[in-house]
């Protein structure tokens, strides 16, 4: 600290050739980059797929589902720790494509942060693939940020163009994570636990966080695990966010119906 000080009417130019200074950018790089491998996605998956408590249920025929800004990554993980005979279908569902897709996975390319028909599409895909699970093979879920926006059905009741409307108002109001993923929860008819809740197989879930607390019912808003949140709490996020006139009116009447207890 005393030393970048020592430089304060330096030019910029004189800056960069400082040997401390070059030293100085070289080890911040170094932690960065360290940081950032420690942290990766494949890293991540690959050392949680060799955990030895999860090996009684790999053993078992896998069906895949990635969902996530970092799923390209990971499927090319996933593709090293099985090679293909082991999964017998799969759907990776990010922003950006791989090159190296492992058969017999599928890329959907779809939208974020707002979601579009492609996260609609990617969205029945992914409960289809849930439900046809036989019960003595294995779903394996692995979640990303972004999950939440990739893949999207939205609740009988509501439209594409709902969920749309009220997800550009929350993020233009400010609302953080919680609150954002707290609202398509309870409009969503696939996040929440509701993915896992269509499967009759053994669900297995591995998550990369991007929530601060690491709450797994938030994450990518919770396919596969239950939502402990209600419909009176998404109620209440309208209204300190905009207030619920702000938002689409079928939206209101779901919540309020789900407040109301006419809804599960």
């Amino acid at each position: 600290h005393r030393d970048l000080h020592s430089f304060p009417t330096r030019r910029s130019s004189d800056l960069e050739l400082s040997p401390l200074l070059t030293r100085f950018r070289r080890d911040l790089l170094a932690i960065f980059r360290a940081a950032v491998e420690a942290s990766s996605a494949p890293r991540l998956l690959e050392s949680a797929l060799a955990f030895p408590g999860h090996r009684h249920l790999l053993d078992r025929p896998v069906h895949v589902l990635l969902l996530g800004k970092a799923s390209a990554h990971m499927a090319t993980a996933l593709g090293r720790w099985t090679g293909a005979a082991r999964i017998v279908a799969g759907i990776a569902v990010g922003t950006h494509g791989p090159a190296d897709l492992t058969s017999p996975l599928v890329w959907l390319e779809s939208s974020h942060p707002v979601p579009d028909t492609r996260s609609v599409a990617a969205g029945e895909r992914a409960l289809a693939l849930a439900r046809s699970v036989p019960a003595d093979h294995l779903l394996l879920v692995v979640l990303s940020g972004g999950a939440s926006s990739l893949v999207a059905l939205p609740r009988p009741g509501i439209t594409l163009q709902d969920k749309q409307a009220t997800t550009r108002r929350l993020l233009l109001a400010g609302a953080d994570i919680h609150a954002l993923n707290t609202v398509r929860k309870h409009l969503s008819a696939i996040k929440g636990g509701q993915l896992a809740a269509a499967a009759v197989a053994p669900t297995l879930a591995f998550a990369i966080s991007d929530v601060v607390d690491d709450d797994l019912s938030i994450i990518g808003s919770g396919p596969t695990v239950p939502d402990p949140g209600t419909f009176a709490e998404a109620l209440d996020i309208l209204a300190r966010f905009g207030g619920v006139e702000a938002y689409p009116q079928a939206v209101v009447t779901l919540l309020r119906r789900g407040a109301n207890g006419v809804l599960p």
